[in-house]
């Protein structure tokens, strides 16, 4: 059995409250996710970097 603990104000559901916390953790997860796309464009453009660097080596 689950037992969630809500907000409450007035002896009623505090609504507001569950969105506020609600839109702050989309905010989070949207952060977390573009912070992770970040990491693994720029690990891409490293290794393209150095794949190039490699071959032009690898030509001469």
């Amino acid at each position: 059995m689950l037992n969630i603990l809500l907000p409450v104000k007035n002896n009623q559901p505090d609504y507001e409250t569950m969105s506020i916390v609600i839109s702050a953790i989309h905010k989070i997860v949207i952060q977390n996710v573009v912070t992770y796309t970040d990491k693994k464009i720029n690990a891409t453009k490293r290794l393209l970097k150095i794949s190039s660097v490699s071959n032009v080596l690898v030509l001469r």
